[in-house]
């Protein structure tokens, strides 16, 4: 005498199944949108380093060949603006002159937000050793 009988179960998925996956697929993709965003986030800063060092290099550039051409760089602080990639960049470069050397800071910015800064040194072409 059988006391269980055996039950003809059907394919397809339980109840219990099917509320585990959905928890599961619930905590994953939220978190897979975060990532994506920070990702997003990541790309858009990045991007904006690139140009800034851009611009940076393309003032000292600007700046080596002033003092290539003119041979006579002064103490001076200049503030402008830069057009590059839709974009309108602040550009201030602070000029020092020490001993030898011409100290240039270069700090590119949006928004008023510093993004890159660039510091670069060249002899002063006016400097002479015991003179």
């Amino acid at each position: 005498m059988l006391l269980f009988k055996k039950r003809n179960r059907e394919n397809g998925f339980t109840l219990i199944e099917v509320l585990v996956a959905i928890t599961i697929l619930g905590l994953a993709v939220p978190a897979v949108m975060l990532l994506m965003g920070q990702l997003t986030n990541s790309a858009g800063t990045l991007r904006d380093k690139t140009i800034a060092a851009w611009i940076a290099e393309n003032e000292a550039t600007e700046l080596r060949l002033e003092r290539t051409f003119n041979q006579l760089v002064k103490r001076r602080e200049e503030t402008k603006k830069v057009e590059m990639a839709g974009r309108e960049w602040t550009v201030d470069i602070d000029i020092t002159n020490a001993e030898a050397l011409i100290k240039y800071d270069i700090i590119v910015s949006y928004d008023d937000n510093p993004i890159v800064t660039l510091q670069t040194y060249l002899d002063d072409p006016n400097f002479s050793v015991g003179g």
